[in-house]
């Protein structure tokens, strides 16, 4: 799992207004300390003797390794080093970066850039306002739940359960119309409003322009759902804790507080809640001994076919190389 994981694109924070601060990638399983700052992200960890530099923001235009005084600039270069008569040439590895609105992402050595995972919906949800949305802390959550983190992600890739696990949803969307398009390394559910419902002002160009649309669900293959209401975005970010343990991060980002509480991205505190239990209680009885996973619906489960056969082909390639240079990316 360490080869798919260090290829893929994850959730790291929110935009902050500072010069650097210290994240880690994926705790729990890569556990990387990384930098983040306006232009990108790179190794939290001095190229000296190993010590991790950050523990809290900054707003210095130099980082100091506590544990013997080297220093480096935001960029990563060196630009003090005692002891030393010459600057070492060892500055920090630089890690692939990109920013949604206000989400960062990274990743160690990624298997395609960020935006090619998302190429095939841009143009779809370019009349999004990414811009605008401000990040809502008190709507941070972080769950743990006793199940494997694929179960996590191929219950969210499927509208199939909606109306048996989701009552208060499954009234807020007309789910005769519901639809899911799968890309290579993105898919995209698409759920039409109830009569009565909120829904986008879509243009009149937009592809989706004769649907009353209540919400665009996300998945950035292989560990982030980004969920996109009329008020604003539900993000989950899937963080596996090993074979059988998740934690699954949730932030919301709003463009319109007044639709907040309308709609299918209503009461998502209680959606999200539905979804855990299903889920853990799908990891309970997939470990049965007499248990086979019988045939998907090829409309309403699409989205778990593509997921299984892309995780699937992920095992077969070979690991890759780790990379030592990192891009950033800003959407």
């Amino acid at each position: 799992m360490d080869a798919l994981l260090t290829r893929a694109w994850s959730f790291v924070d929110t935009e902050r207004p500072h010069a650097a601060w210290p994240v880690t990638l994926l705790p729990g399983s890569l556990d990387e300390p990384l930098l983040l700052t306006a232009e990108g992200a790179m190794s939290n960890v001095c190229t000296h003797r190993g010590a991790c530099l950050l523990d809290a923001p900054t707003d210095a235009r130099t980082i100091r390794c506590p544990y013997h005084g080297r220093r480096f600039r935001l960029d990563g270069a060196i630009s003090a080093a005692p002891g030393f008569e010459a600057l070492p040439d060892e500055p920090l590895p630089g890690v692939a970066s990109a920013a949604l609105g206000p989400m960062r992402f990274a990743s160690l050595d990624p298997a395609a850039s960020f935006d090619d995972h998302l190429a095939p919906v841009r143009e779809r949800l370019a009349f999004f306002p990414w811009e605008t949305l401000a990040h809502d802390p008190a709507s941070d959550r972080a769950f743990t739940l006793e199940a494997p983190w694929t179960l996590w992600c191929e219950n969210y890739l499927e509208g199939f359960h909606i109306p048996y696990v989701h009552p208060s949803l499954a009234r807020a969307l007309d789910l005769a119309r519901y639809s899911v398009e799968v890309f290579d390394r993105c898919a995209l559910q698409i759920g039409d409003a109830s009569e009565g419902e909120v829904a986008f002002a879509l243009p009149p160009a937009h592809p989706d322009a004769d649907r009353r649309v209540g919400g665009f669900y996300l998945f950035v293959w292989p560990l982030t759902a980004i969920n996109l209401y009329p008020w604003g975005v539900s993000l989950n970010a899937v963080q596996p804790l090993g074979p059988d343990r998740t934690r699954v991060v949730y932030r919301a980002y709003v463009a319109r507080p007044e639709l907040r509480e309308r709609g299918a991205g209503a009461g998502l505190d209680d959606v999200e809640a539905e979804d855990d239990a299903i889920v853990e209680r799908a990891a309970r009885g997939v470990r049965s001994r007499l248990y086979r996973q019988g045939g998907l619906n090829p409309t309403q489960e699409a989205g778990v076919a593509w997921f299984q056969d892309r995780l699937y082909r992920c095992s077969q390639e070979a690991p890759p190389s780790a990379s030592r240079s990192g891009s950033s990316e800003d959407r």
